[in-house]
């Protein structure tokens, strides 16, 4: 059983007295969206932990290049520059130039601030490295670093700190330190460097607490649909399915009235999670229903992101108070008691860890250091 943006704006339209259909935009959403962005602030939810995993590139150098200073290009013969290549690293004797475009398969342009300052003929030998690579899209903080299968922790520095480093290390080698830094990438997402440059293939390993998943699909019902039983693909007329629905949570109902969740007036027959899209008229759900509905009203809506049970009180009565704040109502007694009661219970609830704990390498697995105490460091 899930519990979706649907129902959350029904929760709050109904505590603030209000008609859903009429009532519904501006407050209520809000209200909703600025709960569960202050959410993860309220403690260091369990619920938003999870693994993740960076595997680097191995050096490039096959051919040879030439460099000219006028137009910052690097030319290359004997080789192909990797998709990566904008990312990376150009390494000319013991001189690191940091690369702005991959242009093409055998051209890259420098950063105007790194360059050799001359021309380099042709046959210049180099290595192309990459140090920099993108962090999970929901990544907020993160534990230790870890090359898999080994028993190596990444230690954190300074993204100056590494930048030091580079101008007196001799080349690429296991990575000993990290800086997680922001800006670093084109795409905007955080990332981490690592000294020095990876000299090889490797899988680095670590934990870090997620961003809970954006609310953006808050209803979806246009049209009809069919579903089999023992077939996860539903089966849309005059439906507009598109990418976006991916992971939506789908309902189907017995009639042509919209369903509702389990506490609502026309509750569904139907529950899943949409695993894919195959067009306008097709999806695919996570599992087979058991039942035939055969053009019937259906709803989608995006999951609200947190643990049913205390951690889902919680978050309602955040909503609720933010519902408040926007519409100027008092706060009663009461309901200040029970905000603070759902989330004593909401922490109580999420420790989850029932064992001993001890001192030292082997105890606890924040050791040496943690990815969390790397300062954030924008790129130049």
């Amino acid at each position: 059983m899930y519990f979706t943006y649907a129902d959350a704006i029904e929760h709050v339209s109904a505590y603030l007295g209000k008609d859903v259909s009429r009532y519904g935009a501006s407050a209520v959403r809000r209200a909703i969206q600025s709960a569960l962005l202050e959410l993860p602030s309220h403690h260091d939810w369990t619920y938003y932990q999870t693994a993740g995993r960076v595997v680097t590139a191995a050096p490039y150098n096959s051919g040879s290049v030439a460099y000219t200073e006028s137009t910052r290009a690097v030319t290359l013969t004997g080789g192909t520059w990797p998709a990566w290549a904008a990312y990376g690293l150009l390494r000319i004797g013991q001189v690191y130039y940091e690369i702005e475009t991959r242009d093409s398969g055998t051209q890259l342009t420098l950063k105007e601030a790194t360059t050799p300052g001359e021309n380099l003929a042709a046959g210049t030998t180099y290595e192309l490295v990459r140090d920099t690579y993108p962090l999970p899209s929901d990544f907020v903080t993160g534990g230790t670093i870890l090359v898999a299968g080994e028993s190596t922790f990444l230690r954190p520095r300074t993204l100056q700190d590494l930048i030091a480093a580079r101008r007196t290390n001799d080349g690429p080698a296991k990575p000993e330190y990290h800086a997680t830094v922001t800006g670093q990438l084109r795409d905007g997402k955080l990332a981490v460097t690592l000294f020095p440059a990876p000299d090889q293939r490797y899988a680095l390993d670590f934990g870090y607490r997620r961003r809970p998943r954006d609310l953006v699909v808050e209803s979806q019902a246009a049209g009809t649909v069919t579903v089999t039983s023992g077939s996860a693909v539903v089966a849309g007329q005059g439906t507009a399915f598109s990418a976006r629905h991916v992971g939506t949570i789908f309902r189907a109902g017995a009639d042509a009235k919209p369903p509702t969740g389990v506490t609502g007036l026309n509750p569904y027959e139907v529950e899943r999670r949409v695993l894919s899209v195959a067009s306008a008229t097709s999806l695919t759900l996570d599992g087979t229903p058991t039942q035939t509905l055969t053009r019937v009203a259906y709803t989608l809506s995006d999951p609200v992101d947190v643990e049913p049970g205390a951690m889902l009180t919680f978050f309602l009565r955040l909503a609720e108070k933010h519902a408040r704040a926007s519409t100027r109502m008092e706060w009663l007694s009461e309901e200040r008691t029970m905000f603070y009661q759902s989330q004593a219970a909401a922490r109580d609830a999420d420790s989850r860890f029932q064992g001993s704990r001890g001192a030292g390498p082997g105890h606890d697995l924040s050791w040496p250091r943690r990815l969390a105490e790397s300062p954030y460091t924008a790129d130049e």
